[in-house]
């Protein structure tokens, strides 16, 4: 697609297999926490578990991701509720103004407050990505 170098690391596209197509289907998702000693990118679902690629994953764990110029194979973890908006809520307070962007380029109103954050995130799901060899 030929995005990676403008979105840099707080977006990725991942390339997964349709649940009911098998055919390859391709989504920009919103990257909330990257451990690159891990070897593991974290991925928000705005829609929660009613995002298409989200439940994609639910079917078939194994995907594609493009970071920047590279391509990796992960395998996808779900993380509870209470795990991912805890993850969240810890974003927003060490980078608000890059959740307010985020939030912008969205199209979401935004409020500074972590509380708030904490409210506007309760439908958000996050996903690990584990990278799982070269592809």
């Amino acid at each position: 697609m030929g995005l990676g170098p403008v979105v840099g690391r707080r977006f990725l596209l991942l390339v997964h297999s349709g649940r009911l197509s098998g055919a390859p289907s391709r989504v920009v998702v919103e990257v909330v926490a990257h451990d690159k000693e891990g070897r593991t990118w974290t991925v928000a679902s705005r829609s929660g578990d009613r995002a298409r690629w989200y439940q994609d994953l639910q079917h078939t764990r194994q995907a594609t991701i493009q970071v920047g110029r590279r391509f990796h194979a992960v395998t996808a973890h779900f993380l509870s509720a209470a795990d991912g908006g805890e993850m969240l809520a810890d974003r927003t307070a060490h980078r608000p103004l890059t959740v307010r962007a985020i939030h912008t380029l969205l199209g979401e109103e935004t409020d500074s407050g972590a509380e708030s954050s904490r409210v506007t995130d309760t439908q958000t799901r996050c996903v690990r990505l584990h990278e799982s060899g070269p592809r």
